[in-house]
C-alpha cells in the first residue's frame, strides 16, 4: 500500500531551501493544535499582523482557538521569517501565494469542510503538509482556486533535505465561475494521505529507522501496516521495532508472523517479538 508515494518522492527530489524570492507578501496557515502558542508569536514580533483563525469565519468558530491560523507577511520581513519557521517546525502549516487577499482567505475558509467521499461532508487539516501534498498529487478542480502556489515543508531528514519545501502550482485553467458548495476529495486522496502520514511520521523517528532513503520507504510502510492491521498501533510501540521494521519485511519472518496471529495485548507482542532477536 505505496499510494502516491513514487510521485511524492518524485517532488521531494525537486524541493528548494528557501521560499521564492519573487513574492511581495506571502500568506501562511499554522496548525495551532501542533504549535498551540503559535499566536503568541506572533504578537511578539514588532510588526504589524492581522490574525485571522480561519473556523471564525465558518460555522465551526466554537472551535476557533484549536483551528489553523492565518497570517500575511510582507517579503523580507521577520514576519516572514516566523512563519516559514513556525511552518517548518514540527511540519505545522504551509505557505502560499495568491494576488488577491480576501479571496484567498475566503478560499482557505471554503477548504476546511470537503465532501469526503461517504456521500457526507468532514473538517479537513489540509494545511498539514501530509494532507496538503496528498490532495494536490490527487488534485480536483478548485484546490487551488485564487491561490498561485503552495509550498509545503518537505521531510527534515528523508533526502537529507531540511528545512526545504515542496512546490505546488496552480494549473493555469482555473475558473472561478465552477466553484462548487465544497471541494470533493478524490477517490484515491485518503490512500495517499495514509502512506504520506507514514512518510512524516517515519522523517520524525528517522535514526530509529536507521536513516532509510526512498527506495526503502515501501517496506517499511508495509511493515508498519502490518502491525497496524494486527494491533500494534500506538507510536511507543511502533517506534521500538523501528530498527527491525527498518531491515526485513515482516511478513517473511514466521515467528513474527506467529506472534501477530495470537491473542496476546499489543505490548506483549511487542516484547515477544523483540526477545525473537531477528
Amino acid at each position: 500500500m505505496h499510494e502516491g508515494l513514487n510521485n511524492f518522492i518524485a517532488k521531494l527530489e525537486q524541493s528548494i531551501p528557501t521560499l521564492p524570492a519573487d513574492q511581495p507578501t506571502w500568506h501562511f496557515i499554522i496548525d495551532q493544535q501542533t504549535v498551540p502558542d503559535a499566536q503568541a508569536k506572533v504578537f511578539a514580533i514588532d510588526e504589524p499582523a492581522e490574525q485571522i483563525l480561519l473556523f471564525q469565519r465558518t460555522d465551526f468558530h466554537h472551535l476557533a482557538d484549536q483551528g489553523p491560523l492565518w497570517f500575511s507577511a510582507e517579503a523580507g520581513s521577520a514576519l516572514q521569517q516566523l512563519g516559514e519557521l513556525l511552518c517548518q517546525q514540527q511540519c505545522a502549516g504551509i505557505a502560499l501565494c495568491a494576488a488577491d487577499r480576501d479571496a484567498a482567505i475566503a478560499h482557505a475558509c471554503w477548504l476546511l469542510t470537503v465532501n469526503d467521499g461517504s456521500g457526507g461532508q468532514s473538517l479537513i487539516n489540509y494545511y498539514r503538509p501530509d494532507i496538503w501534498a496528498a490532495m494536490a498529487l490527487t488534485s480536483s478542480e478548485q484546490l487551488f482556486a485564487p491561490w498561485s502556489a503552495v509550498y509545503s515543508p518537505a521531510p527534515h531528514a528523508l533526502g537529507a533535505r531540511p528545512q526545504h519545501w515542496i512546490g505546488w502550482h496552480a494549473p493555469l485553467d482555473y475558473s472561478p465561475n465552477t466553484v462548487q458548495k465544497h471541494y470533493s476529495l478524490t477517490a484515491s486522496t485518503q490512500l495517499t494521505q495514509r502512506t504520506l502520514r507514514w512518510v512524516y511520521w517515519i522523517d520524525r523517528h528517522y535514526t530509529k529507522f536507521n536513516a532509510p532513503h526512498g527506495q526503502q520507504l515501501p517496506a517499511i510502510v508495509d511493515n508498519l501496516e502490518l502491525l497496524v492491521d494486527h494491533g500494534i498501533s500506538e507510536g511507543r510501540w511502533l517506534v521500538r521495532l523501528a530498527d527491525l521494521v527498518s531491515r526485513t519485511r515482516l511478513e517473511e519472518q514466521e515467528p513474527v508472523m506467529a506472534i501477530l496471529r495470537g491473542k496476546a495485548d499489543p505490548f506483549i507482542k511487542v516484547d515477544q517479538i523483540l526477545a525473537q532477536n531477528l
